[in-house]
């Protein structure tokens, strides 16, 4: 059974479906009405990136991930833990006090982190 969808978002259009002919039966259709402009196959929509295997098409949010972790000054400190490419965990300490060798506050975030990461892999 063929499939189409048409996801639409103020003025951005995305058309996906099992059937290329029915995605560009319906392309043909919308340009007759609204003139639309194809701009090829999809690599991103709504901030997400469009990726493509023979195994079939992954979304991910990699570059707002990292921007998000850039913005509340995430990315030196801490850790993070993925599946795939898709983050699921992280953790954030500020240290209350300076200290001039920073191994032991380096050392309490690798115990959390082996901590995190045995709980993910009894919870998997």
């Amino acid at each position: 059974m063929d499939f189409t969808t048409l996801l639409i978002y103020v003025d951005d259009i995305l058309l996906a479906g099992n059937s290329l002919n029915k995605i560009e039966e319906n392309k043909r259709r919308l340009d007759k009405e609204f003139s639309i402009k194809d701009l090829g196959n999809a690599r991103y929509f709504l901030g997400m990136e469009i990726g493509r295997s023979s195994k079939g098409i992954q979304l991910y949010q990699r570059k707002y991930t990292i921007y998000l972790l850039k913005e509340w000054d995430l990315v030196d400190t801490g850790f993070c833990f993925y599946i795939g490419s898709s983050l699921i965990s992280w953790r954030r300490r500020k240290q209350a006090t300076m200290t001039k060798s920073s191994s032991g506050s380096e050392y309490r975030a690798l115990s959390q982190a082996v901590i995190e990461a045995q709980w993910i892999l009894y919870i998997l």
